[in-house]
């Protein structure tokens, strides 16, 4: 069975740069704690928001993920690994994780704009059941809290001059845009076959809601006090 959660801000910042080593490690720690999930059996990753893909056959055991020791740079894992996940910290861009339950097996995914437009939604899907022997009926699809358009404003969005992303633009009265991340991640799933009741969408906005982190907030929000990143993690218990 898939176990799926994300931190709040009350948890604490789960970010290295952006925080005391210290306090990021007792943060991550005792969060892992609190779920009821090894931490010693968690990997993590860089991501440089572009398509990758990488297997985790075997469980890399000389790396503590809880202090930042990742397992490779790239933009998603997939792992059949019994008793042990993946996590990886987020402001406003998108986790994605896909379970298929028949083999126990989990790909999770980091996605932003930019890995979206290039269709990564698509490919960890196609990945799997192309190259995993998964089948459609058998996968759930699952996105974490992101910022959601009726936050994710522009002015001058870049989004507005790319073709792919048009469906999934909402023009706002005062001029400025809104980008729909999870518009955009559904429409990929969709296409390639999954139903509406096989996907999760975590209802949070990470930019709106009061306890959680973001970047965007943080930023151009000009609200200090929301910079930081959750933990989503997804783990294959027994």
């Amino acid at each position: 069975m898939l176990k799926f959660g994300y931190s709040q801000k009350s948890d604490g910042n789960m970010s290295y740069p952006l925080g005391v080593a210290d306090q990021v490690y007792a943060s991550r720690r005792d969060f892992f704690a609190r779920q009821g999930i090894p931490g010693n059996r968690m990997v993590t990753f860089f991501t440089e928001h572009s398509d990758d893909i990488t297997l985790m056959p075997t469980f890399p055991a000389h790396l503590d993920a809880l202090k930042g020791e990742r397992l490779a740079v790239t933009d998603a894992i997939i792992t059949r690994l019994p008793n042990s996940g993946v996590f990886l910290t987020f402001a406003d861009c998108v986790p994605f994780v896909v379970y298929d339950a028949r083999q126990h097996m989990m790909a999770f995914a980091h996605i932003g704009w930019r890995s979206m437009a290039m269709g990564f939604t698509g490919k960890v899907l196609r990945h799997m059941l192309e190259r995993e022997g998964s089948h459609v009926g058998d996968l759930r699809a699952y996105i974490g809290p992101c910022i959601k358009k009726e936050s994710y404003l522009f002015e001058n969005a870049v989004q507005a001059t790319q073709p792919i992303w048009q469906p999934y633009l909402h023009h706002h009265p005062d001029g400025r845009v809104g980008i729909d991340l999870v518009g955009f991640c559904l429409g990929e799933c969709t296409t390639l076959g999954l139903r509406k009741d096989q996907i999760h969408v975590e209802p949070m906005d990470t930019c709106a809601d009061e306890g959680q982190f973001s970047h965007y907030a943080g930023t151009l929000g000009g609200r200090p006090e929301k910079q930081g990143r959750l933990i989503c993690y997804g783990y294959l218990e027994g």
